[in-house]
């Protein structure tokens, strides 16, 4: 009899299925050769999330892009007598003698012979012939720069150089997926009866479809928010030709525009470490064993080019031809 009930006890307790009701198993770590060639899965695969510390760190390189345009503006010397000869008279149309272009680095565009041309270009009013001639002998001594490519240099290199600022230095905690080790979700097939499992995974492989993701514009911000083009004039005065001018007599007057176009990239470095509180830093930046992107800064500013243009420019007087004043 208590055989019997026995028999029944341990039967009862298979058609219920009274065992855990899910299972989970993982790969061993290290993974063994016998294990990588075993062909039987547990049940169906994931991977879960862990704890690590992303250090990140990013360097803007700006980049520079200087243009001078040459060029000689025709105006008569006196317009009234001009217009009382010929009402259709007009002076011969502007010529542009020359347009320059030099792309530049954060440490040349800092250098004394650009600091020296913006200076001359920005002070008010005409410039003489000694100006002149300055003005396009500081943009010989800028052109004779070396070429500047701004991706050309090695990253370990360029992170060193005076060509970029740190923009940023962080290390925060972060839930990343850990695809070391696989885990297998199955329930046990009871003696009697049938066992189901619904098993839903996110993109990333995990059993969550939680996920979170942060992008920052902040370095396109900090980018963006400079000007992006800058427009510099002067003009030096021309010279008339002596003696009584015929009335529609004309005098040049040079006239130098630089545009200055700021422009750059993003360099982020990221690393990810143990876990820790507080997540360690390095406080020269992350340097070494990392993932880089490379992104161009101030896109979406250049779509405000026009809210983000500095114009400076100067008008030019002509003195009155002596004739003029008897």
């Amino acid at each position: 009899m208590r055989l019997a009930l026995g028999f029944v006890l341990i039967g009862t307790i298979g058609m219920c299925g009274c065992l855990n009701t899910v299972r989970v198993k993982r790969d061993p770590l290290p993974i063994p050769a016998t294990y990588k060639n075993n062909t039987n899965v547990s049940g169906v695969p994931f991977y879960i999330k862990v704890a690590k510390c992303k250090q990140e760190t990013s360097w803007l390189q700006p980049v520079y892009t200087l243009t001078l345009k040459k060029t000689s503006v025709f105006k008569f010397i006196d317009e009234k007598a001009a217009k009382k000869n010929d009402a259709t008279a007009k002076p011969p149309d502007s010529i542009v003698r020359f347009t320059v272009t030099k792309v530049l680095s954060l440490s040349q565009f800092n250098s004394s012979d650009v600091s020296t041309l913006k200076a001359m270009l920005s002070k008010p009013g005409p410039a003489d012939a000694v100006q002149a001639k300055a003005i396009e002998d500081l943009w010989k001594n800028i052109s004779q720069l070396p070429e500047y490519l701004p991706l050309a240099m090695g990253e370990d290199k360029l992170v060193g150089s005076t060509d970029v600022f740190e923009a940023s230095n962080t290390s925060t905690a972060e839930a990343v997926v850990d695809y070391s080790r696989v885990y297998y979700y199955n329930a046990p097939r009871p003696w009697i009866g049938t066992s189901q499992i619904n098993v839903k995974l996110a993109s990333d492989g995990t059993l969550t479809e939680v996920s979170a993701q942060v992008q920052s514009q902040t370095l396109s911000t900090v980018l963006s928010a400079l000007p992006i083009s800058t427009l510099l004039t002067k003009a030096a005065f021309g010279t008339a030709a002596a003696g009584t001018p015929p009335p529609d007599a004309t005098v040049e007057t040079i006239q130098y525009d630089l545009t200055i176009v700021e422009d750059g990239f993003t360099h982020t470095h990221v690393r990810y470490v143990d876990f820790a509180l507080p997540c360690p830093i390095d406080k020269d930046g992350v340097k070494t064993d990392f993932a880089l992107t490379v992104q161009r800064s101030g896109q979406s500013a250049s779509k405000k080019e026009d809210a983000n243009t500095v114009k400076v420019s100067g008008s030019i007087v002509l003195p009155a031809p002596s004739s003029d004043k008897k």
